[in-house]
């Protein structure tokens, strides 16, 4: 539901980094991830990690991120699709 309401307001999806997440990306400058995690510590392909706390296991964890010159996951999606 969260979801597609974002979507209604032009933010985008792009693809997750981790198992249980959900990224967005308004524009280059903003970002939001949402995580509902069902483990501690999560490890992809690529060999980055990310750990959560265990009292927020089965929470759900929202980041709001903004950087005026851009987040990194967002410069690069808007970078390699024009949309």
């Amino acid at each position: 539901m969260v979801g597609k309401k974002l979507l209604e307001k032009g933010w985008k999806k792009i693809p997750a980094l981790f198992d249980d997440q959900y990224i967005y990306c308004y524009d280059r400058k903003n970002a939001m991830s949402i995580v509902y995690p069902t483990q501690i510590n999560y490890r992809n392909k690529k060999g980055n990690s990310m750990s959560v706390g265990e009292g927020n296991l089965d929470k759900w964890v929202i980041f709001y991120g903004y950087d005026m010159y851009g987040t990194t996951n967002c410069k690069n999606y808007f970078k390699n699709n024009l949309s």
